[in-house]
């Protein structure tokens, strides 16, 4: 109960004002007072704190696409390191089946038939192929390039006096430096059988077409020098040069 202020009547605590002469009940102003000025510090409390919240939702949300993002990275990741482990094994798989096949011609002297082989598949490069494509350059220098002169086009080598025109001199004697500079690398990929074949087959060449010697042809190529870059043009030029005075004799 409480008394009134200004008639001295008792009335409950809750109410608002005095019911016998209305005056006002001062203790539940100052209560009702207070309880609005606390549920407006609440409200400013909780709208202070609301960007904290939402900034910590943000931050949660940042961090769930985050993870998601490295979940999916490492996904994809994962994905294609299988894929290309598997293509790596497929393509080791194929290359070693077609290094096989390679050498079973080589060891059967099939080098014409390397060399059809290596044209046709013209992406096989690296050092597991570096033997299979010697000798499709010799192939190419000693035969399919190599055209012999004959006929008019001989005796028109022979009346102009010209050595530069026997063609067929200047590929010999690339496939002789080919073989040279195998040897001087002492095999280095398992080829002596090739070079010996074709260094038979050049000096074979030289002598049926235009007599010359293996003395003559082991003085010239004895000239060979790597360091010499005008070297090889030297002894193209020479060889012709003693092709041509066996032509003319």
């Amino acid at each position: 109960m409480i008394v009134c202020n200004n008639c001295g009547a008792s009335y409950e605590d809750d109410e608002p004002r005095c019911p016998y002469c209305g005056g006002d009940n001062f203790e539940k102003s100052v209560q009702v007072h207070e309880d609005t000025i606390n549920d407006l510090k609440r409200e400013k409390q909780q709208w202070e704190e609301k960007p904290q919240r939402v900034a910590r939702a943000g931050m949660s949300m940042v961090a769930k696409v985050l993870i998601t993002v490295i979940v999916a990275g490492l996904l994809i990741s994962a994905g294609i390191y299988v894929v290309m482990r598997i293509h790596t094994v497929a393509s080791d798989n194929r290359e070693q089946a077609v290094l096989e096949k390679l050498e079973k011609m080589y060891q059967q002297q099939d080098y014409s038939g390397i060399c059809t082989y290596m044209k046709k598949h013209n992406t096989l490069y690296g050092e597991a192929f570096r033997k299979y494509r010697l000798v499709e350059t010799l192939e190419n220098d000693t035969k399919d390039y190599l055209i012999t002169p004959e006929g008019e086009y001989l005796e028109r080598i022979i009346r102009e006096k010209k050595p530069t025109g026997l063609s067929d001199v200047s590929y010999i004697i690339d496939a002789l430096i080919v073989c040279q500079k195998s040897e001087a690398a002492d095999y280095k990929y398992e080829e002596q059988e090739a070079v010996a074949y074709y260094r038979e087959y050049c000096s074979a060449y030289l002598n049926e077409h235009y007599e010359l010697t293996e003395e003559e042809i082991k003085e010239v190529m004895d000239g060979y020098d790597p360091s010499d870059k005008d070297n090889q043009s030297n002894l193209e030029r020479m060889m012709q040069e003693r092709a041509f005075s066996h032509l003319t004799e």
